[in-house]
């Protein structure tokens, strides 16, 4: 029965999404929906789905060109851990190790 929920809550989801993304209504806060989502379905245990979400977060962080990378930093963060859960442990470090350089440099 959960199984059944989570599925249907998950679809739900994704449908709103489509549906608030093709109205324009959530491309100022891209990199925000899509850590939510992520962070939604790494909850649920399921980390390639959170990884492509937070993937989707940390392009649309680098293309937003912020001035302060924390955005980018915790896409890359968040990434590395769904990364560490699906082990694959150089991509999860790669992330690591680049935001530790962005770290370095600002100090």
């Amino acid at each position: 029965m959960i199984r059944a929920m989570e599925r249907i809550s998950r679809r739900t989801f994704v449908e709103s999404l489509g549906t608030t993304a093709a109205a324009g209504w959530m491309m100022p806060s891209l990199p925000g929906i899509s850590r939510g989502a992520a962070a939604i379905y790494a909850e649920l245990e399921d980390p390639l789905a959170a990884a492509r979400w937070n993937a989707q977060g940390l392009a649309a962080a680098l293309d937003a060109g912020f001035p302060d990378p924390e955005v980018e930093n915790n896409a890359r963060i968040n990434l590395g851990d769904n990364f560490k859960s699906l082990g694959m442990l150089d991509a999860a470090e790669e992330q690591y190790r680049t935001v530790e350089r962005v770290v370095a440099t600002r100090r």
